[in-house]
């Protein structure tokens, strides 16, 4: 058996929805997720993997010229719209597992998220070493809220609160704080996930990351918002690295 500390996991299927090739459209110079591959291979060790996921023959290609070995090429199973990141990550710590390679954290990154700097890698990390957490996810504030303006449509076209055994409030100051995980960071907790079927767990922290550094590219707009903020990006890491 031979162990290792961390997964890094980036998983890029063929074809997209929202918006065609997104994995490898150029954010600035370089393909969308080379900022992710980059990333993974600035802040990983001896005693971490990099797997990506894919069934994209392009993508394997960019992974080769920038040496990182794609160990699989992704079953089309799970290579669907339908396919879920549980699935993914089961299919890749399946595969390891079976060459009695085993992991302490799985580390998703996703493609969609280009904008990390390594000093939230290694507070979430700090964080998940100090603690038990199943999870440690990075998450931006939103404003939108369930106990202030978001709400649900019935059968009778009539709007109703999400929360219905909540009190709403009518200022968002007043509302609880709400945050929506940004698809940065999925720190996981191996021992979590393979004792759970699904991500749903009990004990997951937060890591807050600034609005502007969680977008997540899913169309042209988003596609475009992140070329806005591309130069402060690259100026941000720089100093952060």
């Amino acid at each position: 058996m031979i162990q290792k500390n961390i997964l890094f996991l980036i998983p890029a299927r063929k074809g997209s929805k929202g918006l065609k090739n997104k994995n490898m459209r150029l954010l600035g110079e370089k393909p969308l997720i080379l900022y992710s591959i980059d990333f993974a291979k600035k802040i990983s060790t001896n005693s971490d993997f990099i797997c990506i996921s894919t069934n994209d023959e392009s993508i394997i290609e960019l992974c080769e010229k920038n040496k990182i070995s794609v160990p699989f090429f992704r079953p089309n199973n799970i290579s669907n719209d339908d396919s879920s990141s549980y699935d993914v990550i089961n299919h890749a710590v399946s595969y390891y597992e079976k060459k009695k390679i085993h992991f302490k954290f799985i580390m998703l990154l996703q493609p969609t998220s280009p904008y990390r700097i390594p000093n939230d890698f290694w507070e979430i990390l700090n964080k998940m070493n100090k603690n038990n957490f199943d999870m440690v996810v990075s998450v931006k504030k939103s404003k939108d809220s369930p106990f202030f303006n978001q709400f649900i449509e019935n059968d009778n076209d009539n709007l109703v609160p999400i929360l219905k055994n909540y009190k709403m409030f009518y200022r968002r100051q007043d509302s609880p704080e709400v945050f929506s995980y940004n698809g940065a960071f999925y720190l996981i907790r191996v021992k979590s996930f393979i004792s759970k079927k699904d991500l749903d767990y009990k004990s997951i922290s937060k890591y807050e990351m600034p609005i502007w550094r969680s977008i997540d590219i899913d169309n042209i707009d988003d596609f475009d918002l992140a070329s806005m903020y591309l130069k402060k990006f690259n100026e941000n890491f720089k100093n952060n690295s």
